[in-house]
């Protein structure tokens, strides 16, 4: 199998634009690199469950746009700049 041949038919899709959605996944990969940081984001958590639950969550990288979206919408609500719904 070529890895390197299957990632780029994966980022374009079917349209081109599927591509969009590795920025935020590199990054964070890039972010969780570095010494410590991977545990610290795990900590407490089941791990066992959540890799069922994100087994379904990954399928959000097929949307086009979708986890740059997500992405923006957690920074906003970190900062607790997003408005709340009425």
């Amino acid at each position: 199998m070529n890895v390197r041949h299957l990632a780029a038919i994966d980022m374009h899709g079917s349209r081109g634009t599927a591509g969009l959605n590795y920025a935020p996944l590199s990054r964070y990969a890039l972010a969780l690199m570095r010494p410590g940081a991977l545990d610290a984001e795990l900590a407490g958590v089941d791990i066992d469950r959540e890799l069922r639950r994100y087994a379904v969550l990954q399928l959000w990288v097929l949307v086009p746009l979708a986890l740059v979206v997500f992405t923006i919408r957690d920074r906003l609500d970190r900062r607790g700049t997003r408005p709340t719904a009425p």
